[in-house]
């Protein structure tokens, strides 16, 4: 049975953890969470295998080795945020070739706004649209190119036309019933669980209607981010599929 090895690239406060929560509810992929990240902040990261076994890895390669040896037998999702500039990902090409790419992006002022409530001292290049369009030159100059782009606006908007179109793209099978699930956290998240209180609350993709104290409007140094992230999200979003790839009739 052929597998599939799925990657979903983002930028933070992109929603990534409720696309990631939606594939876990198929059921049918080994989901790994952030784990270039955790090793990025922490120096080592602790993966299961698809068989069970708890591994500990020490670099960046370990990790995309595992990936390879891994999506031989087994579906395997990928869920990364690139907020780090992880060069393993621009010199590791036999990954990129194992991997069907995706991003998934969300509009700056919303995600400038959701991150400053986490971590009122991001830098700039933290929020990663820059590193988004770097990966998109690579998989460009290899010629792999991207399956799909997805804005988190559309995908809260109407989820089962986004994902129905998203696992056509993939080559995987659509599950309705993936659109929904039983709020609670996962263990997967436990490293950093504050930062996905939202979708463990949650039961879907539902648009979010959070006030924030601090915002892009009332804070000039989170303006002046929004204006530098406008035109790279502009860039990202100018690569979403213009057509759709099954008849949304039938819907």
């Amino acid at each position: 049975m052929k597998r599939t090895a799925i990657a979903l690239w983002a930028h933070p406060r992109s929603l990534s953890t409720a696309f990631e929560r939606m594939i876990l509810q198929r059921g049918d992929f080994h989901v790994l969470h952030e784990p270039f990240c955790t090793f990025y902040d922490t120096g080592s990261v602790e993966v299961v295998s698809p068989e069970g076994s708890l591994l500990r890895l020490d670099s960046f390669d370990a990790i995309a080795d595992c990936i390879i040896d891994w999506s031989g037998r087994n579906n395997i999702f990928l869920k990364e945020t690139l907020e780090n500039r992880y060069e393993v990902l621009f010199r590791r090409t036999d990954l990129l070739r194992t991997l069907t790419h995706t991003f998934l992006i969300r509009e700056p002022e919303k995600t400038i706004n959701s991150y400053y409530a986490m971590k009122a001292n991001f830098s700039f290049g933290e929020l990663g649209y820059g590193n988004l369009l770097d990966l998109c030159d690579v998989l460009d100059k290899e010629k792999l190119g991207l399956a799909d782009v997805i804005d988190a606006d559309e995908l809260v908007n109407d989820p089962a036309v986004v994902i129905r179109n998203y696992c056509s793209r993939t080559g995987i099978a659509f599950d309705p019933a993936s659109l929904s699930w039983k709020p609670g956290e996962k263990e997967l998240w436990s490293r950093t669980q504050k930062w996905h209180e939202a979708v463990s609350n949650s039961t879907g993709f539902t648009t979010a209607d959070r006030r924030y104290p601090v915002t892009v409007q009332n804070h000039a140094g989170l303006q002046a981010y929004y204006d530098k992230s406008l035109p790279l999200y502009e860039k990202l979003k100018s690569l979403i599929p213009t057509t759709y790839a099954y008849d949304t009739r039938s819907v």
